[in-house]
């Protein structure tokens, strides 16, 4: 017998309480968490929120902890249009695809197969080709938006400085930016 499939749109419309009251809402996610312990799978649609430390989920930090994978949906299309999206999660009680990037043309989608067959460190290679001269913090938080993950994105950093594929130049106030060592457009 099929589990049931239930989609939630939107969490907001449905939640009883405050969703930055982190009991009120941890009270409202257990009855998700018990259908998930009866089988089904409950899809919760939400929205981000406008603060730098709500860009994946906006209200209660017990949003996060009671969802067995979180992923952030974003419109990588022109303005308006729909045409690229990301799907990047950042919660997973299990192993997921770290990130997937979906075409959506005439109405059917598709899953950019060219993205989804590079590796971390290319993916890793093309951020820092994508931002040359960055602070190596401001790296890590890219890699960590991107699904890829911060340690990944400083491992990255220090393992290409000392094979010498990444250069480091000094900037104002004697900070470090990184670059490719390939990647002389930026000079």
């Amino acid at each position: 017998m099929p589990k049931p499939l239930i989609i939630v749109d939107s969490v907001i419309a449905f939640h009883p309480g405050a969703e930055n009251d982190s009991n009120e809402t941890r009270r409202y996610m257990a009855q998700y968490r018990k259908l998930t312990a009866m089988g089904a799978a409950p899809i919760l649609l939400h929205h981000i929120g406008k603060s730098d430390t709500s860009r994946d989920y906006r209200g209660s930090s017990d949003y996060k902890a009671s969802i067995d994978i979180g992923y952030k949906l974003t419109n990588l299309g022109d303005g308006a249009r729909l045409s690229t999206l990301e799907l990047r999660p950042f919660k997973q009680r299990f192993s997921v695809a770290p990130l997937l990037h979906l075409r959506y043309s005439d109405g059917i989608f598709s899953v950019d197969q060219a993205e989804a067959r590079k590796s971390v460190t290319e993916r890793l290679c093309d951020l820092l080709k994508e931002n040359p001269r960055i602070s190596k913090a401001d790296f890590e938080a890219l890699a960590r938006e991107r699904g890829l993950g911060r340690n990944r994105g400083r491992e990255f950093l220090d393992d290409g400085i000392a094979a010498k594929t990444v250069s480091i130049e000094f900037g104002p106030k004697n900070s470090k930016l990184h670059r490719l060592q390939s990647d002389q457009s930026s000079v």
